[in-house]
């Protein structure tokens, strides 16, 4: 007997109708998308996509959803448009894992094609050199220069950007920024593949949105994780520091990562989540009190134990936290002299009561203009989440010590819930907020910086937000009807993703691996033109040029006017051609420091080279053979 293995035409027809509804959801969203964002282009390598137009989506869903209409009359199937937009809304729900898996893996597309690629400025360097140095198995070394500066101020003049003097070893450098990024970073050095340090901040950032969507769905459901997934990888602080191999997205995404192992329950995810944030401790050191945040959530965790089984999750997880604080202490001894120092400088220079009112008005400025006041949503979540199911676990003698806490709740509480609200908040998405509010408070008193991209400093609480405010937007969509859920939960996650988008590339963020390339040049050239005994004077490129050029470098900034020219001529003396390295903006200030103590002062003579339109290099050898009538040519190198 030969089976038929052919699907009868009703199932059939139930498979196409629900490929149907999937497209309309999609080019529905698709619209939604191109409409708040005015449409886009992007490329990809040789990849070109472009999306302009409204109206091809939306014709697309309409003849999508009119198709579905007439397939479910024509074949008596159930219900009609509305029984297949229910459908969608289940569907969804069911299968939310891939969507928190497309938003991660949009963020680690995104940190790989657009990341500058580039050891550039002060943050970028202190990483990336920090990172080498633990890769040649040393954390303390005298800089190697070939001379001894008989300078004032030698330790800040060898000092490059992202680093200070040593106050271990004489005539060394240590590291401004922690050591926790390094620390990963050394490894792809180590093994021999340099460029994979690149690798390492998208990685994590794939993990921060991911451990949003799990932290989501823990406390409530998929639809929550699916919206915290999303409007996380498309918030355009994120993105920003996505493309750069800096410490916030990592230590946002250990944070995030712990609260979400923790709030499972457990005792190896309480271990687990206790050493994820100890991993972000040695990112961020001044965060740890946040940790508290953490072994409560393992306390509190998910399903039922006795106050014993409870108590020892969050011992287990305080005890996974102390090898990171340990590792921190020890690396700030090693190079700072003692535990509690670091490269910053002193706390009464970095924190002050007087920041507070300024930075809570920029922040918030730039919370709400980043990621609109939708954002501020997620604190009404801790009575919106839903409690976990009761899954009972620990030793005998907890689960009967548990056994009153499991009576049923009192009726006041059912008839609340049962009528949508909850009286009481979910101590688990309580304890969320609660870590949002304490990251925020510990930046308030920090040094006040203008610009919006410093919100960055609360990465770490922002995407645990992203996760709050997953569940309040899910929390809404369960009251709205079940044919509207998919296609409002698509539209309206598609319009606000495309917003922010949109803002983070008006505010750059898609332009940084441009900008920063100018770093990776002027490195180059240095390393193909200039002489292996050249001293290069420069600021912001002292850290890059070391890195890409192996050249000597000396903070100009650092020298006393009346000292340059002489430093310049001791140099020189010596065989070590001078040369310096100034940024556009650099020029005004170099002119305005050195120009009436310094005969070079005044940059009157031609560069040897122009890298763009924003960096220039002169030898200032240069200068007599130009006064002298002699040709000096520029090599101009266009971006």
């Amino acid at each position: 007997m030969v089976l038929d293995r052919q699907s009868p035409p009703r199932q059939r027809s139930g498979r196409a109708v629900r490929l149907l509804t999937s497209l309309a959801l999609t080019a529905a969203a698709w619209a939604a998308a191109v409409a708040v964002s005015g449409g886009t282009r992007l490329a990809i390598g040789p990849v070109r996509i472009s999306a302009r137009s409204v109206l091809a989506p939306a014709i697309v869903a309409g003849l999508a959803l009119l198709a579905v209409l007439v397939m479910r009359r024509r074949h008596g199937l159930d219900g009609g448009l509305g029984a297949a937009l229910a459908w969608a809304d289940e569907r969804i729900d069911a299968r939310a894992a891939w969507f928190g898996v497309a938003a991660a893996a949009a963020a680690l597309a995104i940190g790989i094609a657009w990341g500058t690629g580039a050891v550039g400025g002060s943050d970028s360097y202190c990483y990336v050199g920090q990172a080498e140095m633990m890769a040649a198995g040393t954390l303390r070394q005298p800089l190697r220069l070939g001379f001894e500066p008989p300078w004032r101020d030698a330790g800040q003049l060898i000092a490059p950007a992202g680093f200070v003097p040593s106050p271990v070893v004489p005539g060394g450098i240590a590291p401004i920024c922690p050591a926790g990024l390094a620390l990963v970073m050394a490894v792809p050095i180590g093994l021999g593949w340099p460029s994979g340090l690149f690798l390492v901040v998208p990685l994590l950032g794939a993990l921060g949105v991911w451990s949003a969507f799990v932290l989501a769905r823990q406390l409530r459901d998929g639809v929550a994780g699916i919206a915290a997934a999303s409007l996380a990888a498309a918030a355009p602080v994120f993105l920003y520091q996505l493309v750069q191999p800096m410490s916030d997205v990592p230590a946002a995404a250990l944070w995030t990562a712990a609260m979400a192992l923790a709030v499972r329950g457990g005792a190896w995810r309480a271990a687990g989540a206790g050493w994820l944030a100890g991993a972000a401790i040695t990112m961020r050191p001044n965060l740890a009190p946040l940790a508290v945040f953490v072994w409560a959530l393992a306390w509190v965790g998910c399903g039922e134990a006795g106050p014993r089984g409870r108590l020892w999750r969050a011992v287990i997880a305080a005890l996974a936290t102390a090898p990171g604080v340990g590792v921190v202490a020890a690396l700030q001894w090693r190079l700072y002299g003692s535990p509690l120092a670091s490269g910053y400088g002193s706390l009464s220079a970095l924190f002050s009561l007087s920041h507070i009112g300024p930075n809570l008005a920029r922040y918030s400025r730039a919370l709400l203009e980043t990621q609109t006041p939708l954002v501020l949503l997620g604190a009404v979540a801790p009575w919106l989440a839903r409690a976990p199911e009761p899954r009972p676990e620990g030793s005998p003698a907890d689960l009967a010590a548990a056994a009153p806490a499991a009576r049923r709740p009192p009726a006041f509480a059912v008839a609340a819930r049962q009528a949508g609200r909850s009286v009481i908040p979910d101590k688990r998405a309580l304890l969320v907020l609660g870590f949002v509010v304490a990251c925020c408070a510990l930046y308030l008193p920090y040094v006040v910086f203008e610009e919006w991209w410093y919100l960055r400093f609360l990465l770490p609480g922002l995407l645990p937000l992203a996760a709050l405010l997953g569940v309040t937007l899910s929390a809404v969509l369960a009251r709205l009807p079940a044919a509207l859920r998919a296609p409002v939960l698509l539209t309206g996650l598609a319009a606000l993703c495309a917003w922010q988008v949109t803002v983070a590339r008006e505010r750059s963020v898609f332009d940084l691996q441009r900008f920063e390339s100018r770093f990776v040049e002027a490195g180059r050239f240095v390393n193909a033109r200039l002489p292996r005994e050249a001293v290069v004077l420069t600021v912001w490129h002292s850290g890059s040029v070391r890195h890409y050029a192996n050249r000597v470098t000396l903070v100009w900034r650092a020298f006393d006017p009346q000292e340059l020219d002489r430093a310049v001529s001791w140099l020189e003396q010596r065989g070590r051609p001078v040369y310096l390295l100034l940024e556009a903006w650099e020029e005004p200030d170099f002119r305005a420091r050195f120009g009436a103590a310094s005969r070079a002062g005044a940059l009157a003579w031609p560069p040897v080279a122009e890298i763009g339109r924003s960096v220039r290099i002169w030898r200032f050898a240069d200068r007599e053979r130009f006064e002298r009538g002699e040709t000096v040519r520029t090599e101009r190198l266009r971006r």
